[in-house]
């Protein structure tokens, strides 16, 4: 009778060790999600510019987001006097955008002002427009690499308003007269978050 009560004593402590365990993935994980229009102020090409563009995410227990960005900018850019040169075109234009993976880490998702990181890894595309003639037209691939932190407030269950300061860190630039400095720099951003928090 001793060795059922021990057994069954035992039997106990492992499913209440069982029980306090803690897992990253299993039962008990919250997801959520969002969506949301983006607003940038920048500089490209030695001018200060707008960049308009869309994200969203996976949101996991309200603290990690995985999601995926896509940039670009607005308004014209006159490309540097060595590529009008270069390409006998004196109305080149310089175009800049960029996309990629994010991933964000949110603390205090529950405070009515909170703060996060994030980071977007990704690529991009410059390239030299002429408004004069449609066919013309130079491509480069990027590396695109966008450290930021953020301050977000609550304003409803549903939406989030985010201002950011990020860092643009590019790569492979292989455009005449255009060097990683042109395409990177800081940046401040607002975002509209609609979505499951």
């Amino acid at each position: 009778m001793q060795r059922i009560v021990a057994f069954l004593f035992l039997l106990c402590l492992a499913h209440a060790a069982h029980a306090q365990q803690e897992t990253l993935l299993g039962k008990g994980i919250e997801h959520g999600g969002f969506g949301a229009p983006v607003w940038k102020i920048t500089g490209v090409g030695g001018d200060v510019v707008p960049i308009s563009g869309a994200r969203g995410g996976w949101i996991i227990n309200h603290t990690f987001i995985i999601g995926y960005g896509t940039y670009g900018m607005n308004g014209e850019v006159d490309a540097p006097s060595l590529a009008r040169q270069t390409y006998a075109r004196p109305n080149l234009d310089l175009d800049f955008r960029y996309r990629g993976l994010e991933f964000e880490y949110i603390n205090n998702w529950d405070k009515l002002f909170h703060w996060g990181i994030y980071t977007l890894v990704g690529g991009g595309s410059a390239n030299f427009t002429d408004p004069n003639d449609d066919d013309f037209d130079t491509d480069d691939n990027l590396f695109v690499l966008e450290p930021a932190v953020n301050g977000t407030l609550n304003i409803t269950r549903w939406f989030r308003a985010t201002a950011q300061a990020s860092y643009r860190f590019v790569g492979d630039v292989d455009l005449v007269g255009v060097d990683s400095g042109d395409l990177g720099g800081p940046a401040l951003a607002l975002e509209l978050r609609f979505g499951r928090f």
